[in-house]
């Protein structure tokens, strides 16, 4: 199997204050500083995925830009903040103008958007957002239990 190489574009990286649906979303107070990142994820060269995602400042570190280029959950396991579970919103819509250009894709075209908190072991969050997805590059597999 060839392996993918994933690589980052369009690389934007701001502490912002956190908005009222950020602060809620990683429950923490109105205007806590919060890193701000949009990137478009490649793979093989191809555009696959669009973030624009947040993270608490004080519970992470600093980012710098060149840490967009790789995996930041990665990154923050390496300082002990360790993925536990996420919440997940999926919505089929049709790119508008912004994510066609993101994603070379037509206007209109259909993308999965995927609204996400993550959480780390002890129940903080630690990164929220919104990702839009190709759908040629999209591919959903669960297991699902009865009662």
């Amino acid at each position: 199997m060839r392996s993918l190489s994933v690589t980052s574009h369009n690389k934007s990286l701001k502490k912002i204050p956190a908005t009222e649906l950020i602060a809620s979303e990683l429950k923490i107070a109105l205007g806590t500083p919060v890193w701000e990142v949009i990137r478009t994820r490649y793979a093989n060269d191809v555009p696959v995925a669009h973030e624009h995602v947040f993270f608490p400042t004080d519970l992470i570190g600093t980012i710098r830009p060149e840490d967009l280029d790789a995996s930041l959950y990665d990154l923050l396991g390496k300082r002990g903040i360790h993925f536990a579970h996420a919440d997940q919103r999926l919505d089929a819509i049709n790119a508008d103008e912004t994510i066609a250009n993101f994603l070379n894709i037509p206007v209109g075209h259909a993308v999965i958007k995927m609204h996400v908190t993550a959480y780390m072991e002890n129940g903080t969050p630690f990164n929220t957002g919104v990702s839009y997805y190709q759908t040629q590059a999209f591919k959903l597999v669960q297991t699902v239990y009865g009662n």
